[in-house]
């Protein structure tokens, strides 16, 4: 009797047991698929990071570089963007005789749109013994750190004057650059 029931069940619900049936087995195959394809992305992720060597991939692209200063051919450059300072002294002549390789970084890595400045060694030009510094052969750095009261502005102010008009022919030609004032400051310190 009881089979009998099940069976009049089926038989009136027959299309809603199947489309149920039918439903599931497609829930079940996706579910199954979908661990089935995390499992093996999980494990071709871990086979490929066990089994290859880890490199960096650069791609070699190419920077425009400027050097100024003391080397011998200084300008602008084209470089790979991979390449270090030293590569990019070598390119461009070497260093003078009058460079401070000391005050700088030669393994810095360049990148574009850089801008080096090679400092000149600080060796104060003298023309007589009591250390004055000589306005027509001084180094903008030699200025700065040779003259109290003058700084990058004023320094090459001085040297701008310097190139514009030729040597300095008297001290008191720094009252065209100077204010009076810093004239002062600095006139016993300066020679020609």
């Amino acid at each position: 009797m009881f089979i009998e029931k099940i069976k009049k069940c089926f038989n009136e619900h027959r299309k809603i047991i199947q489309i149920s049936i039918i439903v599931f087995i497609l829930f079940a195959s996706y579910f199954v698929y979908k661990g089935i394809v995390k499992t093996n992305a999980h494990n071709l992720d871990n086979s490929s990071s066990a089994n290859l060597p880890v490199k960096d991939v650069q791609i070699d692209e190419r920077i425009l570089v400027q050097i100024t200063g003391e080397v011998n051919k200084p300008g602008v450059y084209e470089m790979n963007n991979n390449d270090r300072l030293q590569d990019l002294i070598q390119i461009a002549g070497g260093f003078t005789k009058h460079a401070d390789k000391e005050a700088i970084n030669l393994t810095q890595k360049l990148t574009d749109e850089m801008v080096i400045q090679i400092p000149r060694k600080i060796d104060f030009i003298t023309s007589d013994t009591n250390n004055k510094i000589s306005l027509n052969k001084a180094t903008l750095e030699e200025l700065v750190s040779g003259l109290n009261g003058i700084g990058i502005s004023k320094a090459q102010k001085i040297i701008d004057y310097r190139n514009q008009h030729g040597k300095f022919t008297s001290i008191e030609q720094l009252k065209e650059v100077l204010t009076e004032s810093t004239f002062e400051k600095i006139k016993n310190d300066v020679t020609l």
